[in-house]
């Protein structure tokens, strides 16, 4: 809770926000930021055909290995 003083009235008043909710709200926003990207960033690698050819050389290389 934030209280303040306005000092513009002429009588002082005290004035009280609420700011419970607001790093929830915040998180969230991150979250659908973070989705986003990474919905993007997928449909594009799909698209090109990159995790494809990613997975194909990482299986190649274990099987390499063995």
């Amino acid at each position: 809770m934030r209280t303040s003083l306005n000092t513009d009235a002429a009588e002082p008043v005290v004035v009280v926000r609420q700011e419970r909710g607001q790093g929830t709200a915040e998180y969230a926003l991150l979250l659908l930021a973070a989705a986003t990207i990474a919905l993007i960033v997928l449909t594009w690698a799909t698209g090109t055909g990159r995790i494809g050819a990613l997975f194909d050389a990482v299986i190649d290389s274990v099987i390499g290995r063995v």
